[in-house]
């Protein structure tokens, strides 16, 4: 698809998404303080090596909704912005007998800070986990084989377009058991991802994520789903961080 990095992104709905249950869930309490991510520890870096920090420049989710399984076209794209600043990942059946399919984007700005040529030593990714009680009896239904979370380096370009769903799961960025991700209350994250050749450098080098629940021959007889918050959420969590050491390219 075409790139149109310059664009303001904004929501492309073909669809009414509906989540089911109807009621967002909450933290267990309002945060006292304004949330902020843990500092990331000093570490001794060779030299020409710093950290740098990215925040997610928009985050969305793609949404399907069919009375069959594997729910297809058309999909629904939402800013976590107009979807109570939060970005959800499933694989669902939901109340009704329907099936529901869902994968989170995000996107990060490296290539204006890592110049080309540089070498990556880490990627990490950091983000507010959504939390309320019972949260793993109820969004982990079918646990068997056991179900991931996948990340996967995937150029959605921007907007986010139907064509960015699928129910075709992914990885290659990080895997990560889904019942390690559906806390009682709100938590931080903080994943390593792999393949770092796929972190962009350069100007105007943009990194792109995509989430997927694993399982995909598996037919869901419930919720398997996870949510992360990003821009616009009530309570004041800061939107995923992408935190990258890197090194200068080495010189002529």
């Amino acid at each position: 698809m075409t790139l149109a990095p310059t664009r303001t992104a904004t929501a492309t709905v073909t669809m009414t998404p509906t989540i089911v249950p109807t009621d967002t869930p909450k933290p267990t309490s309002s945060p006292t303080a304004t949330p902020s991510f843990t500092a990331i520890p000093t570490a001794t870096a060779a030299p020409n090596c710093v950290t740098s920090t990215f925040p997610s420049m928009i985050e969305y989710w793609v949404l399907s909704t069919k009375d069959s399984y594997p729910p297809g076209q058309p999909a629904a794209c939402n800013t976590a912005k107009i979807s109570a600043g939060q970005f959800d990942t499933c694989r669902n059946l939901v109340y009704g007998g329907e099936y529901q399919s869902c994968n989170g984007l995000m996107k990060f700005a490296t290539g204006d800070t890592i110049p080309a040529g540089a070498t990556v030593l880490t990627a990490t990714l950091r983000f507010w986990n959504v939390g309320f009680p019972g949260n793993l009896e109820y969004s982990l239904h079918d646990n068997v084989p056991m179900k991931h979370v996948l990340g996967e380096y995937f150029n959605w370009g921007s907007p986010c377009d139907p064509s960015d769903f699928t129910t075709t799961s992914a990885g290659g960025a990080f895997s990560v058991p889904l019942q390690d991700w559906l806390p009682d209350a709100d938590t931080e994250r903080v994943v390593n991802l792999s393949n770092l050749s796929n972190i962009a450098s350069g100007v105007g080098g943009v990194t792109y994520l995509r989430t997927h629940i694993d399982g995909d021959a598996v037919t869901p007889t419930g919720l398997n789903e996870m949510s992360i918050y990003g821009d616009g959420n009530p309570y004041g969590y800061p939107v995923p961080q992408l935190a990258v050491q890197w090194c200068q390219p080495a010189q002529p």
